[in-house]
């Protein structure tokens, strides 16, 4: 994805916890809506810009919804695929849950931005906002996908080898949200310099490394 230097990396992997509250498997009715993947790709600029590219995108987009069909049906999930769901009437939903998503990820982190009267409670939540899902759909949760990546240009590639800038970033996290609640009952991140969600080995595999620690339903891997 990038050249050169190792980035400062904020946290690897599995967010959930011991005693956190996720999610616990399914009795075998459950449905799962999918949700358009929340995506941008951009491209790293000499200056250290970020200049999103659509057609990157719509590459990515298309290949981690596929991922993401893939593995929850490889987990023997009954599932409403994203091209099921108003794209206009989630939009709100979907910047909601990429403000909380942060949060939720800084705040394990215990770093400044961690927040005091959370401490380690897992109580992150979207609101009634989400039960539109399970009113309109009549899906028990929905799986959210927040990625953004970027590749660098030419010009800060030499940058990187002469300075030792950092170049392009992979950043990524999913969620699984009580469509009836709001409330998040799951949460997987990942940070590296490596991958390309623009074609389908790639995504795959950050689909894969997000689902770990995603319980299976009956009769799923």
């Amino acid at each position: 994805m990038c050249a050169g230097v190792v980035m400062l990396c904020l946290g690897t992997a599995a967010v959930a916890k011991p005693g956190d509250p996720v999610w616990v498997g399914f009795t075998g009715k459950e449905k799962v809506a999918i949700m358009a993947p929340d995506v941008e790709v951009s491209l790293l600029t000499a200056g250290g810009l970020l200049e999103p590219n659509q057609e990157w995108t719509a590459n990515a987009r298309q290949q981690l919804n596929l991922a993401l069909t893939d593995g929850l049906k490889a987990r023997g999930v009954a599932i409403v695929e994203s091209s099921a769901i108003d794209a206009s009437a989630t939009a709100s939903l979907q910047h909601l849950h990429a403000v909380v998503g942060e949060a939720a990820l800084w705040h394990r982190r215990k770093g400044v931005l961690a927040l005091p009267t959370k401490k380690d409670a897992f109580d992150w939540t979207l609101g009634s906002a989400a039960t539109y899902l399970a009113d309109t759909h009549g899906v028990d949760y929905a799986l959210f996908l927040f990625a953004r990546d970027s590749f660098s240009s030419g010009g800060r590639v030499a940058m990187t080898l002469l300075l030792g800038l950092p170049g392009g970033t992979q950043h990524a996290f999913a969620t699984l949200v009580n469509a009836r609640t709001g409330d998040i009952v799951w949460l997987d991140a990942n940070y590296s310099q490596f991958g390309d969600i623009r074609d389908g080995d790639g995504a795959h595999k950050l689909i894969e490394s997000l689902f770990k620690t995603l319980p299976a339903g009956p009769g799923g891997q």
